[in-house]
């Protein structure tokens, strides 16, 4: 090493870059390794060993350096392995190992999925998180905790996906305010967004599986104002400034 630190430690690191930037074996690299970053005998061992000799200011600036020039050859070392172990060239002379050619176009989300990121990043700047729930759902949480008693018609077998005697594919998004509800304490201001499911015959405007969202605002002070200028801003900032609502 030369006398001064600092320059020891540039000059064990342009050495050592160029070394692993010339092997060509894997055998090369790890005799490479070993004389480098060997844990016993290896120059960055010996290199660390010098900061113990070394005081003051100069100690920090000296760690600092130290640890840039470990780093450098580490990661040299595991370019050279990578290089070395490149598979060979295919019959024709076509190199596997080089990037191809990208293609222009790899498609695009789904538009239910562009829609439901589009509304929870819009109510998101309302001030609403988004709450999820189970799809294959209790009939306690989608049915009696809504006040649905079980003689309503809404729990006509016919009308829904039942499971068995307690369990059914949800038939609308409002069994995920009664978990919210359950969960968290006011003030609670969510969306609940997701796939339901119901019998319809499929047409144009009806499928037995839609995607559905509705919110929920729990706090002191709310009135119909605050529902009514919601919905007026979710209509305009959705479709449109100009968007005739009543």
């Amino acid at each position: 090493m030369t006398d001064d630190p600092i320059s020891a430690l540039d000059a064990l690191e342009a050495s050592g870059l160029a070394a692993f930037e010339q092997v060509a074996t894997q055998a090369e690299v790890e005799d490479l390794r070993i004389e480098y970053l060997g844990q016993k005998q290896g120059k960055i061992k010996a290199a660390q060993e010098r900061l113990k000799s070394i005081a003051g200011e100069s100690k920090r600036v000296y760690g600092q350096r130290f640890n840039s020039v470990k780093t450098a050859l580490e990661n040299a070392c595991e370019a050279a392995k990578r290089r070395v172990t490149r598979p060979t060239l295919l019959a024709g002379g076509i190199d596997i190992t080089r990037p191809g050619t990208p293609l222009p176009h790899l498609g695009s989300r789904h538009p239910l999925t562009q829609t439901t990121e589009e509304l929870i990043d819009l109510f998101g700047r309302f001030g609403f998180s988004v709450a999820r729930g189970p799809e294959v759902e209790d009939t306690y949480h989608n049915f009696e905790a809504l006040n649905i008693p079980a003689a309503h018609p809404a729990r006509d077998p016919a009308d829904n996906f039942y499971l068995g005697d307690t369990t059914l594919l949800r038939s609308q998004t409002s069994t995920v305010q009664i978990r919210v509800m359950k969960n968290q304490p006011p003030p609670v201001r969510v969306i609940a967004i997701g796939r339901v499911y119901r019998p319809d015959e499929v047409d144009a405007t009806h499928s037995f599986m839609f995607h559905q969202v509705e919110g929920l605002m729990v706090d002191k002070g709310v009135t119909m104002a605050h529902l009514k200028t919601t919905l007026r801003m979710f209509a305009q900032s959705y479709l449109g400034e100009d968007v005739e609502i009543r």
